[in-house]
């Protein structure tokens, strides 16, 4: 398997933030109460001509969107809902914040007894004809047990602004390639226990999470995956991986600094007669002897 660890070094211009931990910002709306086929999303209303959201889900006999303003729509199974917010709407006074934006808290619900299958925050809303748009969502909660598609990224959309994912239920998803590409903000992630434990492509699933600083996954995170590749490729932040042990048969490729690797030799497992092959790699060079010993003396053979 190849797999492209966490990428530190500063690129492009972009800044390294410093390590203090993600803290909600106290004048946010407080996300609701969570359950079982719900999903909650904090979007921001900014001061200008229209704020425009859209998104799509799968459920049986339809969804229904609360879109925080006081509209409500009920949607159909596989269509996209679309709603424009306005800075001066007077259904937001109250939310402004220190950022200087209102917000709007989105539900999703199905509309009857049935089950999200599928969930889509990558949609363009059709105001919008240019490529490479950004939903306004900032932090979203999703308990959908029977979710077996998650997407945030797509060409034409993403999800630029999310600082935080809440996953407390999800389904056997085993497709998450570009899961959570592009999200340039995220800063913290929670995952349920069976999270990433089916999945067989991991490709480029965090690829550009410039802000995240930890990575910590359930223990059974990838441990049938087969491509992982670019998984955490420009991860300008990262510090630290937890729980990869599930997808230990690794051979280290790409772009990873020195700081990289040795982050992946710190989340190494405690084996016999493992080798971890590191081919091609920029902070190959630096590499220490003192840094080898992290993973040699954990019973892994570092070549060359």
């Amino acid at each position: 398997m190849s797999w492209l660890g966490a990428n530190t070094k500063q690129q492009g211009g972009a800044s390294t933030p410093a390590v203090t931990g993600w803290q909600r910002p106290t004048d946010w709306l407080p996300m609701p109460v969570d359950a079982p086929n719900k999903i909650a999303i904090l979007a921001m209303v900014r001061e200008t001509t229209g704020e425009y959201a859209a998104l799509k889900i799968v459920c049986d006999g339809g969804y229904t969107v609360n879109w925080g303003d006081g509209i409500i729509d009920n949607v159909a199974s596989g269509i996209a809902a679309e709603h424009q917010y306005l800075y001066t709407d007077t259904n937001l006074d109250g939310t402004l914040c220190t950022r200087g934006y209102k917000q709007a808290m989105i539900v999703i619900t199905p509309q009857s007894t049935g089950d999200i299958t599928e969930i889509y925050l990558n949609i363009r809303h059709s105001y919008y004809t240019v490529i490479g748009v950004s939903t306004p969502f900032l932090d979203v909660q999703i308990n959908a047990p029977s979710c077996t598609v998650l997407q945030s990224y797509h060409a034409n959309s993403s999800c630029r602004y999310i600082e935080r994912w809440n996953i407390t239920a999800v389904g056997s998803i085993t497709n998450m390639s570009y899961m959570f590409q592009n999200n340039y903000s995220v800063q913290q992630y929670t995952f349920p226990a069976s999270f990433g434990s089916v999945a067989t492509s991991m490709y480029q699933m965090f690829y550009r999470n410039y802000a995240v600083q930890q990575y910590t996954f359930p223990a059974s995170f990838g441990s049938v995956a087969t491509n992982m590749s670019y998984m955490f490729s420009y991860n300008y932040s990262a510090k630290t991986i937890t729980n990869l042990e599930a997808a230990v048969s690794v051979a280290l490729t790409g772009l990873l600094e020195t700081p990289a690797i040795v982050a992946v030799f710190n989340s190494l497992p405690t084996v016999t007669g493992q080798t971890i092959t590191l081919t091609g790699l920029p902070g190959l060079a630096a590499l220490t002897a003192a840094d080898r010993l992290i993973a040699t003396n954990k019973g892994w053979t570092v070549t060359p």
